[in-house]
């Protein structure tokens, strides 16, 4: 089976952990890294040696790339985006895909030209701890459910994005829609979004 190529834009935080993900699936092969950060780089060569790495991202996107991954600061999503569409690349682009509507439907136009798929990355909404909770509550084990915490702990504090209203409540808000086939009518759940700190109590 020929496993699609991967070009990976961005090695600081989270992309290492894609890298590695791609890297172990049967289906991709990480071909490219591209950073402007030439420790960055170093850290990629030295996690896959076989790589090539470049701080220029255009350079990255060549001919034999099949999917560019995107895990670069918000502000440069759609920057990045365009041109690998544009290059005739499927894209899979970290949360959010962009910072304005506007650009989005401009993504989106081109993907449609080009015939290429636009992915928007959301951690854990197929990982096997949400499937496993999914199970027990569709299966009322515990009977009805009354409350959820949710804390966002380990992460760094972006300041690319509005945090308290994206980073803080979108993520958990993401994963209650995976783990319920419908969210609970209001009044019937009381929700408690408790991420590091402050402490966002919201009623659902």
């Amino acid at each position: 089976m020929n496993k699609l190529k991967v070009c990976l834009i961005g090695y600081g935080y989270w992309g290492p952990k894609l890298a590695r993900n791609f890297q172990n699936s049967n289906f991709f092969k990480l071909i490219a890294v591209s950073d402007k950060s030439q420790s960055n780089l170093l850290r990629a060569k030295k996690d896959f040696p076989f790589i090539k790495t470049s701080k220029d991202y255009k350079k990255s996107i060549t001919d034999n790339i099949d999917i560019v991954v995107i895990a670069t600061p918000s502000n440069t999503h759609f920057q990045i985006s365009k041109f690998a569409l544009k290059m005739k690349k499927h894209i899979l682009v970290e949360k959010p895909i962009s910072l304005s509507s506007k650009e989005v439907l401009n993504l989106e136009k081109i993907s449609k030209k080009n015939k290429k798929k636009i992915f928007v990355d959301y951690p854990f909404i197929f990982s096997g701890s949400i499937n496993y909770i999914k199970k027990i509550i569709e299966s009322n084990r515990f009977g009805r459910l009354n409350e959820i915490e949710s804390y966002r702990e380990q992460a760094p504090v972006r300041k690319d994005v509005n945090v308290a209203a994206f980073t803080m409540a979108g993520t958990p808000a993401i994963r209650l829609t995976a783990i319920f086939s419908s969210m609970p009518q209001i009044g019937k759940l009381n929700a408690l979004i408790c991420i590091a700190t402050p402490c966002f109590g919201t009623s659902i």
